[in-house]
């Protein structure tokens, strides 16, 4: 392989990589943030009252 196929290779194995770990990442991290959102308004709504 030339030095230029090379670098392409490299360059969308590290994006890819990079992908799976944000997916990896964003699908611990919505759920908390959901949990973490109807927590806030639940306190909210009985601080209310």
């Amino acid at each position: 392989m030339t030095d230029e196929s090379q670098a392409m290779v490299k360059k969308v194995g590290l994006i890819s990589v990079g992908g799976v770990i944000l997916l990896a990442f964003s699908k611990m991290l919505v759920p908390l943030a959901l949990l973490g959102g109807g927590g806030y308004m639940a306190w909210r709504a009985l601080k209310k009252t």
